[in-house]
């Protein structure tokens, strides 16, 4: 996205578009090593199942640990937004993740996943 769309205007935005989802998409980073992706949700049901299909996928690939799906309502833009959201953090950038996340066939792959996640829950 634009990075001078701020967060509270990205929530809107989503309402004003009828969105049916709102989706994420981010890498991570911690001072220690450690990998992994993990799903964030905000306070919705829809979420928490579009969160476990997108994961379902991701471990098909087993290229790194599934941190789970944790509760973001502490994130401003899970918290804004009116529809299911989930922000997706893919892995972390300073572990064994990057690898994956820089090469272009294995972030396609990635992509590919997020989208059957995607199809799966709205079928």
């Amino acid at each position: 996205t634009d990075k001078n769309t701020d967060l509270r205007l990205r929530a809107e935005m989503s309402s004003k578009y009828k969105a049916e989802y709102f989706i994420s998409i981010h890498t991570n980073y911690y001072e220690k090593i450690t990998s992994g992706f993990e799903i964030y949700i905000n306070d919705s049901k829809y979420a928490k199942r579009l969160a476990k299909s997108v994961g379902q996928e991701f471990e098909l690939l087993n290229y790194s640990t599934n941190r789970g799906i944790k509760g973001g309502t502490h994130l401003r833009v899970l918290r804004l937004n009116q529809v299911p959201s989930i922000l997706i953090e893919l892995g972390f950038i300073n572990s064994d993740d990057l690898d994956y996340l820089i090469d272009e066939t294995k972030l396609e792959i990635l992509c590919q996943s997020i989208s059957k996640g995607i199809i799966e829950r709205v079928k």
